[in-house]
């Protein structure tokens, strides 16, 4: 039986597509208190940030990713992160398409509300 829902720790050990019912994606908690060298080899990947602030160097370029940012990262590429308590997650997937790497601030989604909507639900 295929399991949908993760806690947290249950995700600080990378989940394969075949682990969350899925066929491409494949998901990870980093909880990071240091150094950590990532290489996305032959997948791309997303990371989003939900905690902390983590610095990251990439090629020549050296950058802050806050909370709610999103970092894109295009595969055979190598990143280092660096924070006191950041708290990250991991999307990756497999590709063949070469692209750039993008940091999505939040701020600047946010400084401007017809970029984005807010939804609220309500369950009974």
């Amino acid at each position: 039986m295929t399991k949908y829902c993760f806690r947290a720790k249950e995700l600080l050990e990378k989940k394969k597509p075949k682990d969350l019912g899925l066929e491409y994606i494949s998901v990870q908690r980093i909880e990071l208190t240091g150094s950590l060298t990532l290489n996305t080899k032959e997948e791309e990947a997303c990371l989003v940030f939900i905690g902390g602030k983590v610095n990251f160097k990439y090629e020549y370029q050296n950058s802050l990713a806050n909370f709610k940012d999103m970092l894109y990262i295009p595969r055979r590429k190598t990143i280092q992160l660096n924070s006191d308590k950041g708290t990250i997650i991991y999307f990756s997937a497999s590709t063949n398409i070469d692209s750039k790497l993008s940091h999505i601030k939040f701020t600047s989604i946010d400084e401007n509300t017809k970029n984005h909507k807010l939804f609220f639900f309500t369950f009974y």
